[in-house]
């Protein structure tokens, strides 16, 4: 009997998902340049963010949320100044972007109990629904279109979980002559 699975589809004796998963280390493992390394550090800082956000260190998931998305413009600096764009590069970036949405707002919403459940399925069908119209847009381009709206959405949306894992500690800064 065949299983056929999501992640893993065996067909001719191969294993499609496995292959998949190979080529791409293969790639990210050919084309690993700086640019790319903080890039993956987005991916890597949901790990310490999700940990603080969901043990009550509101703070410290709010800086790590906000040094994170720093990376996200970092990086492409880097990759466009030194001549380190990459295919895989061009990959990693969107899915770093909602790998830390995605998890940062979840990890605020189930510690924090601030956000309704049907607000993150909007936000993450927003993604989805846009990922799919730029793949449509773009085929399969070497390099997507970055359109200034999608770019600015994504900011305010890393500024937000950044404000709501760490609202309470960051209102109560003496900035500002605000309320004491």
């Amino acid at each position: 009997m065949e299983e056929v699975s999501t992640l893993i589809v065996k067909k001719q004796n191969k294993y499609v998902g496995i292959e998949l998963v190979s080529s791409f280390l293969r790639e990210l493992k050919a084309n690993m340049n700086p640019a790319n390394v903080i890039t993956l550090s987005r991916i890597v800082a949901v790990i310490p963010i999700n940990i603080f956000a969901l043990l009550g260190y509101d703070l410290l998931a709010s800086i790590v949320i906000t040094m994170a998305a720093l990376t996200d413009f970092i990086d492409g600096k880097i990759a466009r100044r030194f001549g380190w764009v990459t295919k895989i590069g061009n990959l990693l970036d969107p899915i770093a972007d909602h790998i830390l949405i995605w998890s940062s707002i979840i990890a605020v919403a189930i510690s924090k109990k601030i956000i309704p459940w049907w607000a993150i399925v909007i936000i993450i069908l927003r993604d989805i629904y846009i990922a799919k119209i730029n793949l449509a847009k773009n085929g399969h381009k070497e390099k997507a279109t970055v359109i200034f709206g999608g770019k600015a959405s994504t900011v305010l949306l890393m500024i937000g979980a950044a404000l709501l894992a760490g609202k309470e500690q960051i209102l109560a800064l003496p900035i500002g002559g605000g309320v004491h």
